[in-house]
């Protein structure tokens, strides 16, 4: 009875601990999966957490967008990048006008105009000055235009510049800046084909430089018959940038040189300690003469100094000056500085002015068609002012200007002048030229090897 009593409390035993047995293996198995999904949940949030932050700023949207569609559309927003138009303004051209070709809205264009109005006057925009406009192109299509605008800049000269930056949505401000500007050296070069004008344009020198270049040697050289096919020109000069790489203008020549059959001019910018800048031939002395051989731009010498049939009176007469044929109305220029000492009508000189330069040398400027404003006997004048214009009163057979040089009362042959120069460089000052000049040619013997005559 014993033995069975045991026996059934021993079986009793063994079901509790087998139950036991069965509730920890459970448990056991519910917490190591508790632990396995609990750990790749935290690996999982920390990838997440690297992979950008823009997904958790859209979720978080106002509006509620799609998240697909939020990305896609920050993702093109990103894409957009700012564009330059650059516009020079042409005659007609306003301020409005230009930022309405670029389909800029009214409302903006208007808000631009007013800030600038506040600190300078859009309606003082002038022909050639540079307008630059960051914007970005947000139309939704090519029929539907649309236009954000971040900044206006205007070059209002070669060194201001007008600033209109967007301030808040809807509103504008602007500023004056000063602008830094950058030297860039120049050297062309050419020889003579058909002219000096159109072989120097072609050589890709500026207009503005020819003429310059041509002022320089007019003195020397009378452009109209002593230049022959095949002379040869230099010309080293600057130009001058902004630092966004677009050219404001151009400066001035630094050297020269033009090279006839027998002759060689070189030319060479200088500042003296007194602060007069002027050009230098090689040996100090200065371009600029006492009187120029041709008063007068594009002409064609018609007659020469001498003996000569006179066309009306039909004998042989004495032609005391030089003949340039040039259309009624073409300006006549001083030949030099000095006072006019005659200034009316001269029998058959017609319109008639005389000036007299120093104690030796008198200019004269005949068949005149009228005489510049304000002048009179006593007037003082500068060289290659504008004195008066061409015209054929008096004995003439044509528009014309009949031109006289007199050294000492008498006449003279313009064409055979050699006027002194106004400037020429002694002691120190020569010194200092001759180490300018030896700079200017290790430039161009260095820097522009490769520019050849």
């Amino acid at each position: 009875m014993l033995s069975l009593k045991k026996l059934i409390n021993n079986h009793i035993l063994n079901i509790r601990w087998n139950n036991i047995l069965k509730y920890e293996l459970f448990a056991t198995i519910i917490l190591v999966s508790i632990l396995f999904f609990g750990t790749y949940a935290i690996i999982s949030s920390g990838n997440n957490a690297g992979a950008g932050n823009d997904f958790s700023e859209l979720s978080l949207q106002k509006n509620k967008e799609p998240i697909k569609k939020a990305i896609s559309k920050a993702k093109k927003k990103q894409d957009l990048e700012e564009k330059i138009a650059k516009v020079r303004v042409k005659s007609g051209d306003s301020l409005s006008s230009i930022l309405g070709k670029l389909h800029v809205e009214n409302y903006d264009s208007y808000e631009i105009v007013k800030a600038i109005n506040k600190i300078y006057l859009a309606s003082k925009l002038k022909v050639g000055d540079l307008v630059k406009i960051h914007y970005l192109d947000i139309s939704s299509d090519l029929k539907n235009k649309k236009i954000h605008i971040n900044k206006v800049e205007i070059d209002i000269s070669d060194t201001k510049r007008l600033v209109i930056n967007k301030a808040l949505p809807g509103s504008y401000v602007a500023e004056l800046i000063e602008v830094e500007l950058f030297s860039k050296l120049q050297v062309k070069s050419g020889k003579i084909k058909n002219s000096l004008y159109v072989d120097a344009e072609q050589a890709g020198i500026p207009a503005e430089i020819v003429m310059e270049f041509i002022r320089f040697y007019s003195f020397d050289l009378d452009f109209q018959r002593d230049i022959q096919k095949g002379d040869k020109f230099l010309i080293f000069y600057e130009t001058f940038y902004n630092s966004e790489g677009d050219f404001i203008k151009n400066g001035d020549i630094i050297y020269c040189k033009f090279i006839t059959s027998n002759q060689e001019f070189a030319n060479y910018k200088y500042t003296t300690t007194k602060g007069s800048t002027l050009y230098f031939n090689d040996k100090g002395s200065s371009v600029t003469k006492a009187l120029l051989r041709t008063p007068i731009s594009g002409a064609r010498m018609s007659s020469s100094f001498g003996y000569r049939k006179h066309p009306i009176l039909g004998y042989n007469k004495l032609h005391t000056g030089v003949d340039f044929a040039a259309r009624t109305g073409t300006p006549i220029f001083a030949a030099g500085s000095g006072t006019v000492d005659f200034i009316g009508w001269k029998g058959g000189y017609g319109k008639y002015i005389r000036i007299r330069h120093n104690s030796r040398y008198k200019t004269a400027y005949a068949h005149m068609s009228r005489f510049a404003k304000s002048l009179k006997k006593g007037s003082k004048v500068k060289q290659r002012q504008v004195i008066g214009y061409v015209g054929s009163t008096g004995r003439s057979t044509g528009p014309h200007l009949h031109y006289e040089v007199h050294q000492n009362g008498k006449a003279i042959n313009p064409r055979t002048l050699r006027a002194e120069s106004k400037v020429t460089l002694k002691g120190k000052e020569l010194d200092k030229f001759f180490m300018h000049k030896g700079r200017i040619d290790f430039i161009l013997q260095n820097a522009f090897a490769a520019v050849k005559l």
